[in-house]
């Protein structure tokens, strides 16, 4: 993986096509050379052959939810959503339970401009998934002004201490300009995860 990186990264997409390739004939089961095959033959243009190596690869990698929604990119970027969704319904059967899969599901509608299939994608995820923090925190952005301060209480009894969580609720204070609160929330939001990037990029934007 990390030999077919580099040959990418220095633009010989074609020596990091040979390698991913030779990857997947010893390691069938890591997904990520089959998705660098696959992102490398969609730059190139080869819509097809991207989707044959998604689609073994899923095949030898069920599980993978990931590589799951590279191959269902592939109808969305097209804008063929139908077909981006019938992928992604195989994906969930195959990866129950999967809170990236729902978040996934909701942004396709959004991207669909269908905000009343979102908001059903999303209140399924939830009943699915209901300890998850980063769907509560989209239940937060979704929901209309009036209601978020609701939905952030619920989304704090149901994950209390998620940094998903407490970010959507610092940036709800942010928006409402009250900074002694938005700063108190993205402080407690740094402190309880240190290595949740989005949270230091808010902070320092605030600061």
């Amino acid at each position: 993986m990390q030999s077919a990186q580099l040959e990418r990264e220095v633009g010989n997409d074609q020596e990091a096509l040979r390698l991913a390739h030779e990857g997947i004939k010893a390691h069938p089961n890591f997904p990520k050379l089959w998705m660098i095959a696959g992102q490398i033959h969609e730059k190139l243009g080869n819509k097809e052959e991207a989707r044959e190596f998604y689609d073994k690869g899923v095949t030898a990698n069920r599980t993978s939810v990931s590589l799951w929604i590279c191959l269902i990119e592939l109808d969305a970027k097209a804008g063929n959503f139908a077909k981006a969704r019938s992928i992604w319904e195989k994906a969930r059967i195959r990866n129950p339970n999967s809170s990236d899969l729902w978040y996934y599901a909701v942004k396709l509608e959004e991207r669909d401009g269908n905000a009343k299939a979102a908001k059903y994608m999303l209140s399924k995820g939830l009943q699915e998934c209901p300890k998850n923090g980063e769907l509560w925190a989209l239940a937060i952005e979704i929901e209309p002004r009036h209601l978020r301060t609701a939905k952030s209480v619920e989304a704090m009894k149901n994950c209390d201490n998620d940094p998903y969580v407490i970010l959507a609720v610092a940036k709800l204070f942010w928006k409402e300009k009250k900074f002694d609160k938005t700063e108190k929330w993205l402080e407690r939001c740094v402190l309880v995860n240190g290595d949740y990037g989005d949270a230091w990029v808010y902070y320092y934007k605030f600061l």
